[in-house]
């Protein structure tokens, strides 16, 4: 995607991609922390919603902690970076991120900010989820060509779950999303 294309978003959101086995963002994430860093920096987004729960055993840090400390440490201003720390994968992201975004009132076009083996998945998703009122675009980093390979199978796999998941409420509707999640919480 041209960057002129990205004209006109305020608002991204930057989707967990793992931590290492030190507890530290792994390099998928790293990837996409920098895409979104960069985007920042260009002012082609003015926010960004970080999300991600998971942490490690060896440090407690959440993906969505690092992202937002990556961002700060490089002269991002706080008020650019909103946290989204429960989020354990792309529905949730989705659930939480709706709320953030409807709470604090941002326009209805998102940037989505992920890597190019998850961009389909996770933009059909949060299409369903923000349902028809908002505009989801997504841009993706690249990947290395063995790990997008080996990622692409197992996201045909998660796709389907996750359409047939989606398709068992109305589109749009993320408190019923979220109705069901809450049964399933460790």
């Amino acid at each position: 995607m041209d960057k002129s294309e990205l004209k006109g978003f305020k608002i991204g959101i930057l989707l967990g991609g793992g931590l290492n086995n030190k507890g530290r963002l792994n390099e998928i994430s790293r990837k996409r922390v920098r895409l979104a860093y960069n985007l920042l920096k260009e002012n082609l987004i003015e926010q960004i919603i970080v999300c991600g729960k998971y942490s490690s055993k060896k440090k407690p840090y959440t993906e969505s902690f690092l992202y937002k400390n990556y961002l700060l440490d490089r002269g991002i201003h706080t008020r650019q970076v909103i946290l989204e720390p429960k989020a354990r994968n792309t529905i949730n992201a989705g659930v939480f991120s709706k709320e953030i975004m409807i709470g604090g009132r941002f326009q209805k076009k998102i940037l989505l900010i992920t890597s190019d083996f998850h961009i389909k998945r996770a933009i059909n998703n949060f299409k369903y989820i923000f349902g028809n009122d908002y505009i989801i675009v997504g841009v993706s980093c690249k990947t290395p060509f063995i790990t997008k390979t080996l990622k692409k199978i197992s996201e045909i796999f998660k796709y389907q779950t996750d359409k047939r998941f989606l398709k068992t409420f109305m589109r749009g509707d993320h408190k019923k999303i979220k109705e069901f999640m809450k049964k399933y919480e460790d």
